[in-house]
């Protein structure tokens, strides 16, 4: 795709919007047709702070460039552009004041149109027959019909010729339009700005103009020391034009640090002259200039570029005033671009083997320079969002990031040899393989940055079929550990003191949250033992069979297979490397690092991984795809303390780094996969709440061996009871709805520590407990322990304990229970 040209785009919106208004009598004149375009454009431009319609401008200029310009008739840009329909009602209706977004977000598409009220709360069947008796309605609902249609049919790609693809694209665009049509007094009197047409230089920065043109333009088999000097070239030509050889030249010898030869630069002149980008306009001296079509070309770039930063800049603007920042827009702006340039230098520095430079940027000193700027602690995460936000919608700042971090390469052939490289093995950490195992395609995307950037993981264009995707075969065991979880907590999520609160890390568990309250899921799935039977043919009875381990592993494989994921095995014997690894994952539990420090499994998976991955040679160099972020400062302290003196030999990635990361060394820019990334840090650097893992805390109060389903339910209903009576009562704060009392959290943490002792006395210490427990009449007495715990304040861990261990004497010696009470 050429660049976007908003001019050509206009003019072919004017001929739509006139004839679809024309046919269903909607009066506009010329002008206020145009006004109403104008308003469009500006208003899709507009940055709100909402990551999950951030796309809208990106996605809606994409497609409407290729639909009105490029490929006219092609049905491709027509799904781009109707497949928005839902986003832009979303944003329509929260910046318009018709609804909170809040209120709207995860509202299907029948219900966003209730919500304009034009065409009463009860919206008319739509299909393509009673439309048809529509067509000529002043109330627009030919165009609504089309569009909602239009939007449905292209998902399932069908084949159309070019006069149904314009005139349901006509239709499409029409409708949008009709909405800012009857919305324009409301998002005016909000925002005048809107119906301004001209275009505002806000700066005139030839370098980051050429950076812009210079990601954006171009493909991957340039060399970048090449393709870099050449940019340079024509732009200069651009602007001084014709030039002589001699002169072009040395200014690109200039330009390279003399890096580039005399001979290698005018080889370069004649193939940019063989392309058709620049023609000879004298032979003696030799001169140069732009061919009509280059020019025309740069151009447009540089009035996308400005087109852009004006809309960059306005957002921007819109920040620093509501968050009474002290900084003007030049500044934020560079402070973001140096944040997202370390992003990208971190690409560059791990792909040439700077592993001592390799550094992700750091969201916690971010974070610190907002504060100084004026920006309240407590909205320094929701300040961060919206710069993405901005950043996500309007790339022209990441482009220009990704530029410089390219003009940084020290070693373009090292950096070549890599994109080059024949075949690379992936290896895949479990937390990635959870969220794909979510995947099933008949539920509704689910906009969760780790599932998105999980599936464009496994979702790499054709060209990059040299990515073999592996899985340890002792992180399987996390994997069935968390499908149990989830199947653990089928008696448990619809209990009244559970219900509607996702309290529960499970991904699982989730998903299925997510997609049940946005109505994403089919309707047969109706509650979470649905949900599990449905997506991974496993109910929650087979949580406590002998064979569960086996048949947990057979469906995980087979539904990782279908991605190309390999299970590989390695050996596992105990040795003094081992134990070395995980010495090092161990000294990284600081409170300075705020790491979680790594126990049991955990700890010797991967301890066994990191050394799974030292052991291939420089040559293989392998890459690790994780969310953990202990294997960064593992791998250099690994590296400093036991490979001294030698070069890295394995390349760390997150996912949302990984597919930003290829995107990247093929010249492209993606804002989605860039900004995903940086949102996930700011997920795995909090700490989360307590009331997260309530569920969880619970569930494994009742995980006890051997017992029946039944029996789970039972024990559960004990647990509902007792947490809904007087002494465990919910808080009535509206702004606390969403808690629970310290009663339920000191319970279940009294429970856990009770657990932790018997767990680490000795084996037959837990299992004698548990088995206590199994017996029901024991598994009240304990209830009422806890309860009486609960209800002291001055009872203390301690005498918890030993109040339990005496209770467990006695079920162990039942006999000298009765000889002392004899």
């Amino acid at each position: 795709m050429e660049v976007m040209n908003w001019n050509k785009i206009r003019e072919k919106l004017v001929r739509y919007c006139s004839s679809a208004f024309a046919e269903n009598r909607i009066i506009l004149t010329q002008e206020e047709l145009e006004e109403n375009i104008d308003v469009f454009y500006n208003f899709v431009s507009l940055s709100l702070p909402y990551p999950e319609i951030a796309f809208i401008r990106r996605e809606m200029m994409y497609g409407l460039q290729l639909a009105c310009v490029d490929e006219i008739g092609e049905v491709a840009p027509l799904k781009t552009v109707a497949g928005l329909l839902d986003a832009y009602m979303k944003k329509l209706i929260s910046y318009a004041g018709l609804a909170t977004y809040e209120s709207v977000k995860d509202k299907m598409q029948m219900d966003l149109l209730k919500v304009f009220g034009y065409w009463g709360l009860v919206i008319p069947s739509i299909n393509e027959e009673t439309i048809e008796n529509s067509k000529g309605s002043a109330d627009a609902f030919y165009l609504l019909g089309m569009t909602v249609l239009t939007r449905n049919k292209v998902h399932n790609s069908p084949v159309m010729d070019d006069s149904e693809v314009t005139h349901r694209l006509k239709c499409v665009v029409a409708f949008y339009i009709y909405l800012i049509y009857k919305n324009k007094a409301l998002l005016l009197r909000k925002n005048p700005e809107l119906a301004k047409q001209e275009l505002h230089y806000f700066e005139n920065n030839q370098e980051n103009a050429l950076l812009y043109d210079y990601i954006s333009y171009g493909n991957s088999s340039i060399q970048i020391k090449k393709r870099y000097v050449s940019t340079y070239a024509k732009h200069l030509l651009y602007r001084t034009s014709p030039m002589q050889e001699q002169e072009l030249v040395s200014k690109m010898q200039a330009f390279s640090d003399n890096s580039l030869k005399e001979a290698a630069a005018k080889r370069l002149l004649a193939e940019m002259e063989t392309s058709g980008e620049i023609d000879p306009v004298s032979r003696v001296p030799k001169k140069y200039n732009l061919t009509e079509k280059e020019h025309d070309r740069i151009h447009v770039a540089e009035d996308n570029y400005n087109l852009s930063l004006k809309g960059f800049n306005a957002s921007m603007q819109d920040v620093i005033t509501r968050y009474s920042l002290r900084i003007t827009v030049e500044d934020i702006t560079k402070l973001l671009m140096d944040y997202l340039a370390a992003q990208y230098n971190y690409d560059i520095d791990e792909a040439i083997g700077d592993v001592e430079k390799a550094e992700k940027p750091n969201y916690k000193s971010f974070t610190d320079k907002l504060k100084d700027l004026g920006c309240q602690a407590d909205k320094c995460k929701a300040l961060f969002k919206e710069l993405l936000c901005i950043s996500r919608d309007n790339d022209v700042i990441l482009r220009v990031s990704a530029g410089q971090a390219f003009r940084r390469i020290s070693n373009p052939d090292l950096f070549n040899e890599y994109v080059r490289r024949a075949d690379r093995k992936v290896w895949v950490d479990t937390q990635i393989l959870l969220y794909l195992l979510c995947y099933n395609d008949d539920y509704a995307r689910y906009d969760h940055p780790s599932y998105k950037t999980g599936m464009a993981l496994f979702n790499l264009p054709p060209g990059n079929g040299n990515f073999h995707f592996k899985v340890a075969h002792f992180y399987l065991n996390e994997l069935t550990s968390h499908l149990r979880q989830a199947l653990l907590l089928v008696s448990l999520v619809d209990l009244p003191f559970a219900r509607n609160k996702n309290m529960s890390n499970n991904v699982f568990y989730r998903h299925y949250r997510k997609l049940h309250d946005s109505s994403g899921l089919p309707e047969n799935v109706e509650s979470f033992a649905d949900y599990l039977e449905d997506n991974f043919h496993i109910n929650e009875e087979e949580a406590f069979a002998p064979d569960f381990e086996n048949i947990a592993e057979g469906i995980i494989e087979s539904k990782l297979s279908y991605f190309n994921v390999e299970v590989e095995w390695e050996d596992q014997q105990p040795s003094k490397d081992m134990k070395a690894s995980e010495e090092v994952f161990k000294s990284l539990a600081k409170p300075e690092n705020n790491f979680v420090p790594k126990v049991g499994k955990t700890l010797s998976n991967d301890a066994w991984m990191g050394l799974c991955l030292f052991k291939h040679s420089e040559e293989q160099k392998p890459i690790f795809i994780t969310m953990d972020n202990q294997f960064e400062p593992y791998r250099r302290q690994y590296m400093n303390q036991y490979k001294r003196g030698a070069s890295f030999n394995w390349h760390l990635f997150s996912p949302a780094e990984f597919v930003n990361h290829i995107d990247f060394i093929n010249f492209k820019v993606n804002a989605d996969n860039l900004t995903d990334s940086l949102i996930s840090i700011i997920e795995t650097s909090e700490v989360k709440d307590k009331t997260i893992n309530v569920i969880d805390s619970i569930s494994r109060f009742l995980d006890i061996p051997n017992m029946t389903s039944g029996q789970r339910k039972k024990y559960s209903t004990w647990v509902n009871d007792l947490f809904q009576s007087e002494e465990f009562a919910y808080k009535t704060s509206k702004a606390q709805k969403e808690e629970f009392p310290a009663g339920i959290l000191r319970f279940l943490e009294a429970q856990d520590s009770v657990f932790t002792y018997f767990s680490e006395k000795s084996d037959d210490s837990i299992k004698n407990f548990q088995r206590m427990l199994q017996n029901e009449d024991n598994f009240k007495i304990y209830l009422e322990v806890l309860s009486s715990y609960v209800s002291t304040e001055s009872a203390n861990k301690q005498d918890l304990i030993l109040k339990v261990e005496g209770n467990l004497e006695d079920f162990l010696n039942p006999n000298s229970q009765q000889t002392a009470q004899g």
